[in-house]
């Protein structure tokens, strides 16, 4: 089963972008306090987005989209200048009425914040002994294996292996 594509267009000036990083704290009786990250997925990566200008038809779209999905429920969405992933609704959706355009229509901003839960990993195509990234240039490939080759756009490896590019 695929998931829901959030295909929105998103105001990229005000998309914000918020790391912030989850840890265990353990306060010992002599005041010193020790800290570790809860786990090996501890970032937890949040966009606060803007839909400006909407039009009453948009909004229903974009009230639809949301409840289908609620807030427990995945979906599929491409940041500003980022990488695909998947993300979940974390907070209540704020809608704020912008009044009239010059047009005489009424146009709605629909703000809200999503998590992202995991980035998708891209797949590389292989035949025999070569491999190819068709959708991504060499240069953004990050690599995260020790034993593979220099980058390049089409990279020759001695056996066949899969490869899976991660974020």
């Amino acid at each position: 089963m695929s998931l829901p594509v959030f295909s929105f267009r998103v105001d990229a000036n005000n998309a914000v972008r918020t790391n912030t990083y989850r840890t265990k704290s353990v306060q010992y009786g002599d005041g010193y306090r020790q800290l570790a990250p809860a786990g090996i997925n501890n970032k937890l990566d949040t966009w606060d987005l803007t839909l400006p200008l909407l039009t009453d038809a948009v909004v229903l779209q974009v009230e639809a989209f949301f409840d289908v999905l609620g807030q427990h429920k995945n979906f599929s969405w491409t940041p500003p200048r980022g990488v695909e992933g998947i993300y979940r609704l974390t907070s209540p959706i704020r809608y704020q009425a912008a009044g009239l355009d010059r047009y005489g229509v009424t146009r709605t901003t629909v703000v809200l914040s999503i998590e992202l839960l995991s980035a998708i990993p891209i797949v590389g195509i292989w035949t025999s002994s070569n491999i190819f990234f068709p959708s991504i240039p060499a240069a953004q490939i990050n690599w995260k294996s020790s034993a593979l080759p220099t980058l390049s756009p089409q990279t020759t490896f001695a056996s066949t292996n899969v490869i899976r590019i991660l974020n």
